[in-house]
């Protein structure tokens, strides 16, 4: 391999543009043009969401205290439960509440709990199921409850 005796002109060969001190600045500067120029595809304009909100009819409201079966409902299945439980006066425990959803023609829970708690408190589930005749159960110790059902307007 056949040196050249000048350095100088072995970069003049390799870039034209380059500094005249040694150090070639016109690829970095090239390569920051590029970069810029160089757009990925034109993003989609991001979609509406929807502003609808989603409505609920009232099915029924109950309230007690201990465990109870409630009445039977139809409903097209997407279930909204509100409950809300307090410490019943002279309760010698913290108290629980358990609420559960079942089929009111096999009597079977179709989930387990969709409430859960320990303790007062309030809250909203959710449930979902295929069409039908439902209705709930209320497993409770040492509370006041109250729990509404609605259902999801299409």
């Amino acid at each position: 391999m056949r040196r050249l005796a000048n350095p100088r002109i072995v970069l003049d060969l390799v870039s034209p543009f380059a500094s005249r001190r040694g150090w070639p600045l016109a690829p970095f500067v090239l390569a920051l043009l590029l970069a810029s120029a160089c757009k990925g595809p034109e993003a989609a304009p991001p979609a509406k969401q929807s502003q609808e909100k989603i409505q609920w009819e009232a099915i029924r409201t109950w309230s007690g205290r201990g465990s109870q079966y409630l009445d039977s409902f139809p409903a097209e299945g997407a279930l909204r439960i509100e409950w809300d439980a307090k410490r019943e006066v002279g309760a010698k425990t913290p108290g629980n509440i358990q609420i559960v959803v079942h089929s009111a023609i096999s009597g079977r829970a179709l989930a387990g709990p969709v409430v859960d708690h320990a303790g007062a408190g309030k809250g909203i589930a959710y449930f979902s199921e295929e069409p039908r005749t439902f209705f709930v159960s209320v497993i409770s110790e040492d509370l006041d409850w109250k729990v509404s059902v609605s259902e999801r307007l299409r």
